[in-house]
């Protein structure tokens, strides 16, 4: 079984808490990178406001 080029745990929604036995949550990955499901964005920054650029 081939692992995934970046894993990455997910948590799910929880009550605070100071130790968690087993945290709640999943695992994901991406077979492979860049993936396709995240885009590149710039942003602005400007002494009085921050942005997207346009």
């Amino acid at each position: 079984m081939s692992e995934p080029l970046l894993p990455a745990y997910v948590s799910d929604s929880h009550r605070p808490a100071t130790v968690y036995p087993t945290p709640p949550g999943r695992w994901v990955g991406e077979p492979a990178g860049p993936s396709p499901h995240v885009r590149s964005m710039t942003y602005a920054c400007f002494e009085s406001e921050v942005g997207e650029e346009t």
